[in-house]
Order: C-alpha cells, then sequence, then structure tokens
C-alpha cells in the first residue's frame, strides 16, 4: 500500500520512463495525474493523502486517500451491483471507480478541470467504458443540463457526498437531483447546525430519510458526518 507518509510535502513528479519497476509506466503516469490534483491544496483535496482525496486500487496497488470508498458504503442497505448511478461533486471518482466492476453506467460531474481529468485517465486504465465524468459547475450552470449527460433520463441511484457547504445553491441541487433519481445516498456536511438544515431539507423532498451512519469512520481527519439514505 503506497500511504500518505511514502511521499514528502512537496508535490513531486515521476518519471513514467524510469528503470524502476515498483509501478508500471502507465501507473506511474496516473500517480502524476494524482498529484497533480492535490496541488489544489484546498480542505476537501485531501492533500496530504498521496492520492488526494479517495483511496484508489489501479493495477493491484492501493493508493491511500483521504477517504475510504468502500468502507463508507459498507453498511448501504442495498446493492449498487448492476446499477447505474450519477455522483454529483464526484471529486476524482473514486466512489464510480471502487464499484466500477459492477455498476451498470457510473456518470460523474464536477467543477474542477484536474479532478475530471486523472478520473477520465483512471477509467480508461481499468477499461470501464461505462463510467464518464464531466465538467459541470452547480452553481453557475443551468441544472437542467444534467439529465444531458445522464445514458437515460433517469438513474438508479444519486450520491450527494460532503459537497453542501461548498454549494451556495445546494437545495437546488438536491431538489433536481431528485428529479433524475428516486434514490440518494446523502453525506451531511459542516458544522453541526449546517448538518442539520441539510437534513430537515432532505425531510422536506423525501418521503424516507434513513440514518445509516452517525459518522464518518472512514475518515481519519473528519468523523462528524452522516450517510442517510433518502427514497
Amino acid at each position: 500500500m503506497f500511504t500518505s507518509n511514502s511521499y514528502s510535502s512537496e508535490v513531486e513528479r515521476l518519471d513514467p520512463n524510469s528503470s524502476d519497476e515498483t509501478y508500471a509506466p502507465p501507473v506511474r503516469r496516473i500517480m502524476n495525474l494524482l498529484a497533480y490534483t492535490r496541488e489544489n491544496k484546498v480542505s476537501y483535496s485531501g492533500f496530504n493523502f498521496y492520492t488526494g482525496y479517495h483511496t484508489l486500487e489501479i493495477d493491484g496497488h492501493t493508493f491511500e486517500g483521504q477517504r475510504k470508498p468502500k468502507e463508507r458504503f459498507k453498511d448501504l442497505p442495498f446493492s449498487l451491483d448492476g446499477l447505474s448511478v450519477l455522483d454529483v461533486g464526484c471529486n476524482q471518482g473514486g466512489m464510480l471507480h471502487a464499484f466500477g466492476n459492477i455498476l451498470k453506467a457510473g456518470i460523474g460531474v464536477d467543477y474542477d478541470h484536474k479532478m475530471i481529468n486523472v478520473a477520465n485517465k483512471i477509467k480508461t486504465f481499468n477499461k470501464h467504458h461505462h463510467l464518464n465524468f464531466y465538467l459541470f459547475n452547480l452553481e453557475d450552470e443551468n441544472l437542467d443540463y444534467l439529465e444531458d449527460f445522464l445514458p437515460e433520463s433517469k438513474v438508479d441511484v444519486a450520491f450527494i457526498l460532503s459537497i453542501c457547504i461548498w454549494v451556495r445553491n445546494w437545495k437546488d441541487v438536491i431538489v433536481k437531483v431528485k428529479s433524475l433519481s428516486e434514490k440518494l445516498v446523502f453525506e451531511s456536511n459542516g458544522k453541526d447546525h449546517q448538518q442539520s438544515e441539510q437534513i430537515e431539507f432532505l425531510r422536506t423532498q423525501y418521503e424516507r430519510v434513513d440514518l445509516i451512519h452517525e459518522k464518518s469512520e472512514d475518515d481519519p481527519t473528519q468523523k462528524q458526518r452522516k450517510l442517510l439514505v433518502c427514497q
């Protein structure tokens, strides 16, 4: 496992053509792009971890990130097997990459071109051609266009995971996503009152809002976020 203690605090670019046989050249290229996403140095980028926000498994290697996708979803009350998923605010696409072997289709959108670049690089390397990642700014663009990124008019499930404090129109995003999927996996974030506001708004939109995790135990840096399933 390539852990967060395995690199210097400076973002370093590896030579893809190095004679070092630890990683194949295509993997070293992905590692360079992961380092490039960390140059943002914002709190959600996972700067203290080599891969940034998501732990990733690439070519038999595990690269540690701030969040562990499979642990994050270990208690979901349903399987993602055979489902189509929209991940709003997908970052590097780690939640879709982690389940890429079982998803019918995955669509990730994020405003950050660096995250989308590496997400597409990883999906191509993994030959997960049913995953697609797109640049989209939730605050500045017409939310109706989200539907046009989907392979069909709706998806089976949507993810909105720890993005609300970063998006000023988060309520509009939730309303729009509800029109695209009857089921939502949601993770709250922010201070207690912000998370409470997010959950209360969900209850105005969905008949059922079930708490799955009281804390985000997969993240060693921030454990206070709640995971919910809404339908």
